[in-house]
């Protein structure tokens, strides 16, 4: 099935401006003209087109990341960032540089996050995605993505692509690692009378190797 367009014909040439096809990226569809002759006669005429994906537009985290993970553990789930046109469609030709930070809205934005490749990450085919990806800090994280342009040709008639993209990921809850340590968190006074109880209190905390609390341990 399809749509169809009538248009008027003026000195045998019929213009048909402003028609588009919405159709399946790769797709080839076919285009029949079909007029009605003044002798009753109807003539035909087939020609074909092929969707392809318009002009980079935007990126989107096409596979968000885990929504948990361990700190200083890889998330079982590492996010793959791909290159949409305006219609939604992977543009398969662009090439952008994508490198990922913690995003303004995360608990801790200085927190160590480690990534692989640790240089960013080029496109291919229109989406990237990175091997390891882990942040060594709790808390509640979300990922920014930057994506730099590469290189890309428009179809003819079109403008460039953007010189830079950007997308911010679902949230991430990054749970503390095993315990590894005790930490003073809170030291006695420097100064204190004989047989007089500390006027401030010592407190100690279990840690697990990146300083973050251990709730779970007890003893």
């Amino acid at each position: 099935g399809g749509s169809s367009v009538t248009v008027a014909s003026v000195g045998g040439v019929a213009n048909f401006n402003g028609v588009m096809v919405n159709g399946v990226v790769g797709t080839t569809y076919t285009l029949t003209a079909t007029a009605l002759s003044t002798t009753g006669a109807t003539i035909t005429g087939t020609t074909t087109i092929t969707i392809t994906p318009g002009v980079p537009a935007s990126i989107v985290f096409s596979v968000e990341p885990s929504t948990t993970g361990i700190a200083g553990v890889n998330l079982s789930t590492t996010p793959q960032i791909s290159v949409l046109d305006a219609c939604g469609n992977v543009v398969p030709t662009a090439v952008y540089q994508v490198s990922y930070s913690l995003d303004p809205a995360s608990t801790n934005t200085t927190a160590t996050m480690n990534i692989q490749p640790t240089n960013g990450l080029v496109t291919v085919n229109g989406s990237s995605t990175f091997t390891g990806l882990n942040i060594e800090r709790t808390g509640t994280y979300y990922l920014r993505a930057v994506a730099n342009f590469v290189s890309y040709t428009p179809p003819v008639g079109y403008g460039p692509a953007p010189t830079q993209l950007s997308a911010t990921s679902s949230s991430v809850v990054i749970l503390p690692n095993v315990a590894y340590k005790l930490s003073v968190v809170t030291n006695p006074p420097s100064t204190n009378l004989s047989n007089t109880f500390f006027t401030t209190a010592t407190v100690v905390e279990v840690q697990d190797q990146f300083g973050n609390q251990v709730t779970t341990e007890s003893g």
